[in-house]
């Protein structure tokens, strides 16, 4: 039986090919798809959700609509894409997607996940790709569903580094209020944070093996891949296309590609350079209770073949 999975997403390149990923698996069944501000502002990661959707053919998951910025944070600090060319998350792409004959629901985010926990006869798990309020409220609003959550996946914080900050990452820091709650309620949390992220890239010659194999995923996406890879390798300095929120949906297709350690993980409120820090305490040696499993390591050739696997065609199916 496929595990009901809610995909919470601030929908720039990489979250639409983790959208691709988890649609591809048959272990996965995406009962919705919730909308937070990251990449761009709430209402252009929802068009851009829309476009992944009808591009995949995917007309039945609801999609809803969630926090335009943080708890308490600056709508400022929302925007990742700021410092991406093109101002639609996807390094002025987005239009390359299909436009969408499919709208958002008429409630939030937070009403949707409500509905699919409280109706699912199965626990749920979430799957985060951009700055947590819309979970956080979630666990504030409804405490009593709680128990009805099998695991929170994000995409997020370091043990060590920073992307946005030398220790801070963006996801965490565009909410800190909201990572915080995450981590204190109580449920299952997996962090798949910069260590591992960053480990997770796809190099030239693997994007051009894509395009070669063709099919229309991979002619699809594969302007966003070269565009995004660009950018990664000649501006980041990086050695490929890194893929961060593809990793959520990987750990949880298959966790034996990882590496992962237990941390009591803080999130740092108030320190003028540091807002949005996840401290990551070792269980062994600080003698502390753990609150979430973080990934430290990834087999890339295995993600690499997983992801391939998810660009290529369709095969036909069996004639009767």
């Amino acid at each position: 039986m496929a595990t009901p999975i809610i995909l919470d997403v601030d929908t720039g390149i990489d979250d639409a090919v983790a959208i691709m990923l988890a649609a591809k698996s048959r272990r996965m069944d995406i009962k919705a798809i919730t909308t937070v501000f990251g990449n761009s502002t709430v209402d252009i990661t929802t068009l851009n959700t829309l476009r992944v959707l009808e591009l995949l053919g995917l007309k039945d998951i609801p999609v809803a609509a969630g926090a335009k910025k943080g708890i308490l944070s600056p709508l400022k600090a929302a925007q990742r894409g700021r410092g991406l060319p093109g101002n639609d998350g996807m390094m002025g792409l987005a239009d390359k997607l299909p436009f969408p004959k499919k709208s958002p629901e008429q409630i939030s985010a937070c009403e949707l996940m409500e509905k699919i926990v409280s109706e699912s006869q199965n626990k749920v798990i979430f799957i985060c790709m951009g700055p947590l309020t819309n979970m956080a409220v979630f666990l504030t609003a409804h405490p009593h569903l709680r128990s009805k959550i099998s695991g929170i996946v994000v995409t997020g914080g370091s043990a060590e580094k920073g992307d946005v900050l030398p220790s801070v990452e963006f996801n965490i820091s565009a909410d800190p209020e909201a990572a915080h709650i995450v981590f204190n309620s109580g449920v299952r949390v997996m962090v798949c944070g910069l260590e591992v992220t960053d480990k997770a890239y796809m190099t030239f010659e693997e994007r051009e093996r894509i395009k070669l194999d063709g099919g229309r995923c991979a002619d699809a996406f594969y302007p966003f891949l070269k565009k995004f890879g660009e950018y990664n390798e000649e501006v980041l300095m990086k050695d490929g296309c890194v893929f961060e929120d593809p990793v959520s949906v990987a750990w949880l297709l298959d966790p034996s590609m990882f590496k992962s350690v237990p941390y009591r993980i803080s999130v740092d409120l108030t320190g003028r350079y540091t807002r949005g820090t996840t401290i990551c305490a070792s269980p062994e040696k600080e003698n502390v209770r753990p609150n979430a499993m973080m990934a430290v390591d990834i087999d890339r050739e295995r993600f690499v073949e997983m992801l391939s696997r998810a660009f290529a065609p369709e095969e036909p199916a069996e004639q009767g």
